[in-house]
């Protein structure tokens, strides 16, 4: 999770198959380091691009076929 690109906190799931969210995970960590957020936002807006462009390309596959 981030938070405006100060705060961050990334939690590790440890175990899926527990009923309590506490009970799953394992390691977290807090961060308000202005490279750490900028560095995660940066991962997470290319996988957001790369998805809206694979999405785009099925799409485009699909009115191809039609």
């Amino acid at each position: 999770m981030i938070v405006d690109k100060k705060y961050s906190l990334a939690i590790e799931l440890k175990d899926d198959k527990k009923r309590t969210s506490i009970e799953a995970i394992g390691l977290a960590t807090y961060s308000n380091s202005q490279s750490t957020e900028l560095s995660y936002a940066s991962i997470f807006e290319s996988l957001w691009t790369q998805s809206d462009l694979y999405q785009q390309l099925r799409d485009s596959e699909k009115v191809k076929i039609l």
